[in-house]
């Protein structure tokens, strides 16, 4: 498998936990990189938390508290970089 094709792969489950939370008017959204959460979806810190259980669960990442505390998590593309990263990282360990 290609990075590219891991890219897609894990860009299309977040997509799928985002819209699980998400009022199905959002469902045939064109998600980008730069939607945001809070301007352009129009979530709350309750749905923001929901997205958050939902990917660990899901992807069987763990998100901390210190983590998720230094990083600025405002957009779609901002929660692809943050996975992608831990991706790499354990792939490394």
């Amino acid at each position: 498998m290609t990075a590219l094709a891991f890219s897609g792969d894990r860009r299309a489950q977040v997509v799928s936990v985002l819209c699980s939370v998400l009022p199905t008017r959002y469902h045939d959204f064109k998600f980008q990189n730069g939607t945001r959460f809070h301007e352009d979806l129009g979530m709350d810190s309750m749905s923001f938390l929901e997205f958050l259980v939902g990917l660990e669960e899901t992807l069987a990442i763990p998100l901390t508290a210190e983590l998720l505390r230094v990083q600025a998590l405002r957009s779609l593309g901002d929660v692809l970089s943050l996975i992608d990263g831990l991706s790499q990282t354990e792939a490394r360990a």
